[in-house]
């Protein structure tokens, strides 16, 4: 949102997936003074949050004509959307609600074998554009403190994602990872 889209005030983002990363996604475009900012996921615990971050519309992702439903509410689609799952569905969806000149990103990182995804030629002509997404396309060594500070601001409240467990609890912590009841489970070692 920050470095890769270099998203404006007054602009629109989808994020496709409430988890740490698309949550992040949030909580930097209402920084920058989105518009609008929509949020799917399966889970609608993940979507209240979501809207506590920032988001002024969410979605459940198996809401009939999900995609219908988000052009309308965004005047045609959004300057800006990112597919947070790794799923070519998803992406084709978010990459559905962006619109002519806008920016789909791809974070999510599929599972074992090929994942393909089909796009609409004349979507592409539209001047739609697709871009993959790696670390946020951001330079650690000047963005790293950029997030901290905005951080010690009370402006990036990280630890709303973060639920911390002692080194010996690992097992716990990734239970509740493949669950999903943890959004960012965090291991503190002490030496």
């Amino acid at each position: 949102v920050l470095e890769a889209f270099r998203m404006g005030s007054g602009q629109q983002l989808a994020v496709f997936g409430a988890g740490a990363v698309g949550l992040a996604a949030i909580m930097a475009a209402k920084l920058v003074g989105a518009a609008t900012l929509i949020a799917v996921d399966l889970d609608a615990k993940r979507l209240e949050l979501a809207r506590e971050l920032g988001a002024t519309d969410t979605f459940l992702a198996q809401e009939p004509e999900l995609t219908k439903k988000i052009r309308q509410r965004t005047g045609g689609g959004v300057d800006f959307a990112l597919e947070c799952v790794g799923s070519p569905q998803v992406l084709r969806q978010a990459f559905d609600v962006t619109r002519p000149l806008g920016t789909c990103g791809l974070l999510g990182l599929p599972g074992r074998g090929a994942a393909e995804v089909s796009l609409p030629m004349t979507s592409l002509l539209a001047g739609r554009k697709l871009v993959g997404i790696l670390e946020g396309d951001a330079d650690p060594k000047t963005f790293l403190p950029k997030l901290v500070a905005l951080h010690a601001a009370g402006r990036f409240p990280l630890e709303k994602l973060i639920r911390t467990h002692d080194f010996e609890a690992i097992n716990d912590a990734v239970h509740q990872m493949e669950t999903r009841t943890a959004i960012k489970p965090v291991l503190r070692m002490q030496g």
